[in-house]
């Protein structure tokens, strides 16, 4: 929570601050990426590569070619909102967007982020994957090879990712965990 609670400190008191977080804990589903056993992250693990199959499928299939899950790069997008690996200019778009429309939000990002790098991502085997999805390489590339602008028109290209489809993923995970 201290990226998060950084970025608004850039703009409020700390005791704003405070019950901002609160607010977001509670109203956006954050709480849930920061308790014991942390439910919420794993169900965005669940949703994030279950999105990632359905819109970049050539991306899904390379992962799983290499191993590789979102839970082994994904970790700080979601428990940061994506405030850890972005330049500043990046982070206030997506937190702007993210108060609007929530959650949903830090999932088209996400796979947004995937899509710009894709054509690097299907060169490249495990290690070079997890390489290039380390946090400041992610904020390096974006910065040199794309803009706030575009990284937000990329992520709303991606309007099949709907509260609708998240709900949906989420109960599916639910069922999954709860009958193993």
């Amino acid at each position: 929570m201290g990226f998060i609670a950084a970025q608004f400190l850039l703009y409020m008191t700390e005791e704003d601050v405070f019950y901002v977080l609160i607010r977001i804990l509670a109203d956006y589903e954050m709480s849930g990426l920061f308790e014991p056993g942390f439910p919420n992250l794993l169900r965005c693990f669940y949703v994030h590569d279950h999105l990632l199959q359905s819109c970049l499928p050539k991306l899904h299939s390379h992962f799983q070619k290499q191993i590789i899950g979102g839970n082994m790069y994904a970790l700080p997008w979601y428990t940061t909102g994506h405030s850890i690996h972005l330049a500043f200019p990046f982070v206030i778009r997506v937190w702007d967007l993210f108060l609007a429309e929530g959650l949903r939000i830090l999932f088209r990002v996400s796979i947004a982020i995937l899509k710009l790098m894709q054509k690097e991502l299907l060169k490249s085997d495990m290690e070079n994957i997890l390489k290039i999805l380390d946090k400041a390489n992610i904020e390096k590339w974006l910065s040199a090879n794309s803009t706030p602008d575009e990284l937000m028109n990329t992520a709303m290209e991606f309007s099949t990712i709907t509260k609708k489809q998240i709900t949906k993923l989420t109960k599916d995970y639910q069922t999954h965990t709860f009958s193993i």
